[in-house]
């Protein structure tokens, strides 16, 4: 059992967990304005409903700009090298096991295949996986700001409600 943020305005309404906005202002603490208190059991007056509305669309854009930066950061070099090593590693291991070894290095071999696995563990990371749960990440905060900015501007005009129960 969660707190929830509800908001109302019309016939339109959301709601969804607090802690996910609360984390988009951990998220965005650089945020230049004045974020609202939220607090349980809280009615938002207008004024909080314009400040939220105001940090909302601040982390939209961020969001953006955030998404492009990860993204290309998966892109970069630095993942290109680490399939580059990933792959180069599994072939000597398949090399190696591949060929007869004397019996009196062969322990010495087991060993060091195993320290290889640790390697390729470590530089298994997939960047095409991690680039999609990147972008399902993001696509789904920005998803649900921008359904919130919507209605968020319908109260700003003194049409609707927000509170936190």
């Amino acid at each position: 059992m969660g707190v929830d943020i509800y908001l109302k305005s019309g016939r339109a309404d959301f709601s969804c967990r607090l802690y996910w906005i609360s984390d988009l202002i951990d998220q965005y603490g650089q945020y230049p304005g004045r974020v609202p208190e939220f607090e349980l059991g809280k009615k938002f007056s207008l004024k909080e409903i314009q400040q939220l509305l105001d940090f909302l669309k601040f982390c939209l854009q961020e969001l953006k700009k955030d998404k492009k930066k990860k993204i290309a950061y998966y892109d970069s070099a630095y993942f290109k090298k680490i399939e580059e090593v990933n792959s180069s590693l599994k072939n000597l291991i398949r090399l190696i096991k591949s060929k007869t070894i004397d019996k009196s290095i062969a322990f010495k071999f087991q060993g060091f295949i195993k320290r290889l696995d640790n390697f390729i563990d470590r530089y298994s990371n997939n960047p095409d996986q991690e680039k999609a749960e990147i972008q399902e990440s993001f696509n789904e905060k920005i998803s649900l700001v921008q359904k919130i900015i919507p209605i968020l501007t319908k109260m700003a005009s003194g049409r609707g409600s927000v509170t936190i129960s």
